[in-house]
């Protein structure tokens, strides 16, 4: 009964964090006029009750509840992700928006996406085991507490399948599901910055004259830019003329390309497994190894804090993960 509430929430991780796309996160709020109903959110819906039905088909094998509860599970799941479309934003702006002065506990913790993120996750969670309780198909919460303590403190057996559905539920925890976490964590942190554009309109228009006071004077200038002078010459048949151009770069954005994020994946997959293998100064080396990629760009203090926060985010998941997995494993 276990193995079931097991194989239900792998459906949810793979389809939640590895198989939903941008373009389906995106049409959420995209609606139908005749029925009212949000093009992404149905798609969303539909995505999962059919990654559901195949992994515990194959791996469970089919009954009667099967369909019942995905229906059960797949209105719940809409009606928590249409709430959090609609309000998740506008509650913390108002929040956000109120005066410091004003503010108690609850309005910075509502401001957060990090937490309106964890509070969707552990409803959907809940819902899962829920409306499997409803149909008699997971045992009940106070032996899954039991059940865990033994497994804990006692280091009870768990049997083959169910170990196994748990190894993969936490790499995708590891990967996907951080790599999500770490995202809205850097949402709550960012800092504003100036508009890359107009920075860019501003240099383009200085005078040699003022593109060489401005590099005389580098010390001065905001080091979150790097400025490099760049010989341009143009020779026609009068005259040639020289130009100079500036590149610069925002080292306090934290990277949102795709090998930044499959990089990040790497770095936790590595951090668990040096903690599996008892191989502790391999992090050390591994930190290392990270900072000596992004010397040039730890000269801005404001990158500097963002990958230093980065970096303690992952050891941490890494850390607990790996000890999970070894906990599981051994």
């Amino acid at each position: 009964m276990i193995q079931l509430l097991l194989l239900f929430l792998l459906s949810h991780f793979i389809a939640d964090f590895v198989t939903q796309t941008d373009y389906m996160i995106n049409r959420k709020r995209e609606y139908w006029k005749a029925s009212k109903l949000s093009k992404g959110l149905t798609e969303h819906i539909l995505h999962h009750q059919i990654i559901t039905l195949i992994i515990v088909v194959v791996f469970y094998g089919y009954d009667h509840y099967l369909i019942p509860s995905l229906i059960i599970i797949g209105g719940i799941h809409y009606t928590l992700d249409w709430a959090k479309v609609e309000f998740s934003d506008h509650l913390i702006n108002k929040c956000k928006a109120k005066n410091t002065k004003k503010k108690n506990i609850f309005d910075y913790i509502l401001e957060k996406y990090t937490f309106h993120f964890l509070i969707d996750q552990l409803l959907h969670i809940f819902t899962i085991f829920i409306v499997l309780r409803l149909f008699q198909k997971t045992a009940s919460l106070g032996y899954l507490i039991y059940y865990i303590e033994e497994i804990v403190f006692n280091h009870a057996p768990i049997s083959g399948n169910s170990k196994i559905i748990l190894l993969v539920i936490f790499f995708i925890l590891l990967t996907f599901g951080s790599g999500y976490l770490i995202a809205f964590i850097f949402k709550d942190i960012k800092k504003d910055v100036v508009k890359t554009d107009e920075i860019a309109a501003a240099l383009e228009q200085m005078s040699e004259d003022e593109l060489s006071h401005l590099q005389s004077n580098i010390k001065n200038f905001d080091k979150d830019f790097l400025i490099e002078k760049v010989w341009e010459v143009k020779e026609n048949e009068n005259n040639s003329t020289k130009s100079i151009k500036i590149q610069y770069q925002i080292f306090n954005e934290p990277d949102n390309d795709t090998s930044g994020r499959y990089i990040g994946y790497l770095e936790r997959v590595l951090i668990a497994a040096f903690v599996v293998i008892n191989a502790y100064p391999g992090l050390a080396l591994l930190a290392a190894f990270k900072t000596l990629t992004r010397f040039k760009q730890l000269e801005s203090k404001s990158f500097a804090e963002y990958y230093l926060i980065g970096t303690l985010i992952s050891m941490v998941i890494g850390v607990v993960i790996g000890g999970l997995i070894k906990m599981i494993i051994i």
